[in-house]
């Protein structure tokens, strides 16, 4: 009996046993099973952090990037409009000194995690953290990555891009104003919702309320607080403006259409980043990043297809400041060297041009552009090629009618040409009844020429520091020698005062300039550059308004001048280029100036105001020359320039 009680326990034990691990191997798999769900869900909940991470990063800097470049576009736009409105002159530089709101926050993080390094539950959680990690086969990099103070791993480094290696540390290796920048834009740096465990709770909460504490440290600051008052201050100011320039231009398309037309920064980055700061409602057209943020709403900026440059501060007479633009209408090809001198004819749509290449060409603008013997299509041929130089020609000059035409050149011989029709075939046997006379009596380059319509004689500028009046078709064609003021003086520039026909303009080299009597050759004034003479400077044109006693120069000191060729005195003065003024043209009702530069730009002037009106690129450099020829048609709306790059550019106003 009692065998077979033993036997019976026995039996009972081991059958236990057997449900005992029965039961707890099914306890084993449910929650084997439950982990394995949980580290599913915990691999795509990193992943997702990850990549909204890298995308929250990726958008912050292409947020900075574009503060930077509008901010530099707002610099060299008050450094152009400061040059216009001080005669060229250089924006003054003021020392900025460096902002300390990111040492002030760098010392905060640094006592936080010192403070952190020494409590428990933050390295509990870390450990915890990084257990999870290496059960689901991550390393510690995002770990890392995640921690504002941490150092960085090797390995992790390499699993970077190179435009994510360059902006890690939050800003730790950009300039002050960048990082500035980036503690504005505190809303993109909100942590998404924390996952289910405690401690990833416990380390999620320490690290957003270090953040807000910060951002109510920043918030706080009265360097911060008084910059936003500033801020505001201005844009109410701005506001104000803004109503009253509306209220004068209410019949815009722009205000019945209801849409904003100033394009301007927020008055305070700071107050665009609190968490109600979202996109308004409405706003089409901006660019988007991949988790939908609006880069124009995050800015402050309105859409892109609602931004008007127009300038709402703008005078309401500015429209008849500016005239018709002037728009490229044909490129001349067929000089071999430097055009130096450039004139139209006075009624036809004819221009000449006389180059380095020892000659000057004449050109039909209204001719076809298929010519049989156009070297390439669309390109204009000149109509006839004066050959008369043993050198390069520097200066020409058309008689009032346009029959006749006059240069100079190195070799110190003025040509008189009769201009053929522009109907000849440039390749006609040679007429020499084109060249019948060349004045020769000059020992040395002549610089510019200028034809007296009064009694058909024409005057000539030379290095050989004389001015001589000629006569052509007399048997003396040389009726006076006007010799230089002072020895080291030489004539660069010549022209006859349309008020008064007897009277001649001469500029020099040394910053002078003076007006002859051609009858006598005796100096009736000498102007007065008084404190705006610049010493050395070579004056290299001068003009006579047409209409007004008023001469214009211009020289390689950067500066027109307007004088009164009654008193002499200096009317005007400023930096009108970048470089020196090579030449000069008023039009024929005397309202606009044309002026060319070194610097390869045309400028046309209000000859009222003094201010430019327009500016066009036109020529290349060489060997530091550029435009060296401007020139205004006499009765067609065309104005012409020549340059240093072999070309001749014509231009036609908008309108026509």
């Amino acid at each position: 009996m009692t065998r077979r009680m033993i036997s019976v326990v026995q039996r009972i034990r081991c059958t236990g046993f057997c449900i005992f691990l029965q039961h707890e191997w099914s306890r084993y798999e449910l929650e084997r099973t439950r982990w394995e769900a949980e580290r599913a869900e915990m691999q795509a909940r990193i992943a997702f952090l990850t990549g909204e991470r890298k995308g929250q990063e990726n958008l912050k800097v292409d947020l900075v990037r574009r503060v930077k470049m509008l901010e530099f576009c707002l610099k060299q736009e008050r450094a152009k409009n400061y040059r216009l409105t001080h005669n060229g002159e250089d924006p003054p530089t003021y020392e900025e000194t460096e902002p300390p709101v990111d040492s002030h926050v760098q010392a905060d993080l640094e006592a936080y995690t010192t403070a952190q390094d020494g409590g428990g539950s933050w390295k509990q959680g870390r450990q915890l953290l990084k257990k999870y990690l290496e059960e689901i086969g991550y390393s510690e990099q995002i770990l890392d990555n995640d921690l504002p103070s941490s150092d960085r791993s090797p390995h992790g480094k390499k699993d970077r891009s190179d435009s994510d290696s360059d902006n890690e540390g939050d800003g730790a290796h950009l300039d002050a104003d960048a990082t500035e920048a980036l503690d504005e834009f505190s809303f993109l740096k909100e942590e998404p919702a924390a996952p289910s465990i405690a401690e990833m709770n416990e380390f999620s909460a320490n690290k957003e309320g270090t953040f807000d504490r910060l951002v109510a440290k920043y918030k706080s600051d009265p360097r911060v607080k008084k910059r936003n008052e500033g801020h505001d201050e201005v844009e109410r100011e701005r506001q104000e403006v803004r109503r009253e320039s509306n209220d004068r231009r209410s019949g815009s398309a722009n205000l019945e259409n209801g849409t904003e037309t100033e394009f301007s920064l927020p008055p305070g980055i700071a107050a665009a980043t609190a968490a109600e700061s979202a996109a308004p409602p409405g706003i089409r057209g901006g660019r988007r990043s991949n988790f939908g943020v609006d880069l124009n709403s995050a800015l402050g900026l309105p859409p892109d297809d609602t931004i008007d440059i127009k300038d709402d501060f703008a005078m309401e007479d500015d429209a008849s400041m500016h005239p018709t633009k002037w728009n490229l209408k044909v490129t001349l090809r067929s000089h071999l060297d430097s055009i130096r001198a450039m004139q139209f004819h006075p009624v036809e749509p004819v221009l000449v041009t006389a180059s380095e290449d020892g000659t000057a060409k004449l050109w039909n603008l209204e001719q076809k552009r298929e010519d049989k013997h156009a070297t390439g299509a669309g390109e204009l041929e000149p109509v006839y090629t004066f050959r008369g130089h043993m050198g390069p020609v520097l200066c020409l000059e058309l008689s009032p009618t346009g029959d006749h035409l006059y240069t100079g050149g190195v070799d110190g011989v003025i040509c008189c040409w009769n201009v053929p029709s522009t109907n000849c075939d440039p390749f006609d046997p040679y007429d020499p009844k084109v060249l019948p006379e060349r004045l020769e009596g000059h020992t040395d380059a002549v610089w510019s020429v200028a034809f007296q319509s009064s009694n058909n004689r024409i005057v000539s500028a030379s290095s050989d520091s004389t001015i001589r009046l000629w006569e052509p078709g007399n048997g003396e064609p040389l009726v006076r020698v006007i010799e230089a003021p002072r020895a080291n003086l030489i004539p660069t520039s010549v022209d006859f005062v349309s008020t008064e026909t007897n009277q001649l303009l001469a500029a020099y080299t040394q910053c002078f300039a003076q007006i002859i009597d051609v009858e006598t050759g005796a100096p009736i004034l000498v102007f007065d550059f008084g404190a705006d003479a610049t010493a050395g400077s070579i004056l290299t044109r001068i003009v006579s308004h047409p209409t007004m006693p008023i001469a214009v120069i211009g020289g390689d000191d950067r500066k027109i001048r307007y004088f009164d060729t009654s008193s002499g005195s200096l009317i005007h003065s400023s930096v009108a280029h970048v470089e020196g003024v090579s030449s000069l043209a008023i039009d024929p009702n005397g309202l606009y100036l044309l002026s060319g530069s070194h610097d390869g730009s045309l400028r046309l002037w209000n000859m009222e105001k003094k201010v430019c009106l327009q500016e066009i690129s036109a020529h290349r450099k060489k060997y530091d020359a550029a435009v060296t020829s401007v020139a205004f048609h006499p009765s067609r709306p065309l104005i012409g320039s020549a340059g240093a790059d072999s070309l001749a550019k014509v231009y036609i106003s908008n309108g026509e």
